[in-house]
């Protein structure tokens, strides 16, 4: 899978969940959006995200237990595993953000039932006021990852109040405490074995 930060794989996108694929033909580590036949088919014990390059700048995770494909995994319920906060700082390059504490670090974190509503494929919702790494944060001020969707519904994969985008990125919302408001979203390649 690769995204160029459009909306076509936000947190509710189809591609996620269905066998659809996008652009299946390109096959090159070139630029562009695309959803392949093997995340619906292949067993999957390692994901890799990599961000503005399509090698390097990446973060991987290791399954303790092999998942039946790309698809059932994004279609599964919320997993905790697959985010070490330093490594996602350093790809998505956010050190000079005060993102506070993670919440709800995994892959198909969704929170539109509660509080603010962002949602994650993988990645985090960050909330400045938390003083620790909780499974839940009372206000998640942003996300963090692949696969995002803002609290106002407007299904912004990478950045808030915005018509979604895809594959990597991340979204802060304004917070008068701390004096940010800001988003990015980046070419990015995600990798399955």
């Amino acid at each position: 899978m690769k995204t160029t930060g459009d909306t076509t794989f936000n947190y509710f996108a189809d591609y996620w969940t269905t066998n659809n694929t996008l652009n299946e033909s390109d096959t090159t580590l070139t630029v562009g959006s695309a959803k392949y036949k093997s995340f619906n088919t292949l067993p999957v014990t390692t994901i890799r995200g990599c961000v503005t390059t399509p090698t390097s700048n990446c973060v991987q995770h290791t399954f303790s237990a092999a998942k039946d494909s790309a698809r059932a995994l994004f279609s599964g319920a919320y997993l905790a595993e697959g985010v070490d906060k330093d490594e996602f700082v350093s790809v998505f390059d956010v050190s000079n953000y005060h993102l506070g504490e993670y919440c709800a670090p995994g892959f198909n974190s969704d929170d539109t039932l509660h509080r603010r509503g962002y949602c994650v494929r993988w990645g985090v919702a960050a909330d400045p006021e938390q003083p620790a790494w909780t499974l839940n944060c009372y206000y998640e001020d942003g996300v963090l990852g692949w696969g995002l969707y803002d609290d106002v519904g407007r299904g912004a994969s990478f950045r808030p109040m915005s018509s979604g985008l895809p594959g990597y990125g991340y979204a802060v919302a304004g917070n008068p405490a701390t004096n940010f408001n800001t988003a990015a979203w980046r070419n990015s390649w995600m990798w399955v074995r």
